[in-house]
């Protein structure tokens, strides 16, 4: 597996918090900073199988873990439609963590110990 290496110029998109982009040939990693650049939220990118998924983390929702309809697979249509999130089952934080520690080697320390720290299934943190 491929480490995940930053891509410069991103899209921002207005009204959101800047963002990074980290991308590997398996996994992406968009990470959402505030105006000193620390991270506050991501999306972790992964496939499982055939299927591509996504781990969204943000304080203000907590984890969401969704499917990725590509918006390709309907018969017929000329014109790819755009990629939508549907919700999806339970998360397998240990595969997670282990995929995101194989590529995530050579990120910046902040990020990835931000990430790290959120890959942590909350049944196992630790009460404060």
């Amino acid at each position: 597996m491929s480490a995940l290496r930053e891509v410069k110029n991103c899209r921002q998109v207005r009204g959101e918090l800047p963002r990074r982009w980290f991308s590997g040939d398996e996994l992406d990693l968009i990470v959402w900073c505030d105006k000193d650049g620390a991270p506050v939220g991501f999306q972790f990118c992964y496939h499982d199988r055939h299927t591509e998924r996504a781990l969204t983390w943000k304080p203000e929702t907590g984890y969401l873990h969704t499917t990725v309809d590509d918006g390709e697979s309907n018969p017929g249509l000329r014109y790819k439609r755009t990629p939508v999130l549907n919700p999806d089952g339970p998360i397998n934080f240990p595969r997670l963590q282990k995929l995101f520690a194989q590529a995530g080697s050579d990120m910046p320390a902040e990020i990835a110990e931000f990430v790290s720290a959120k890959l942590v299934a909350p049944a196992q943190l630790p009460k404060s």
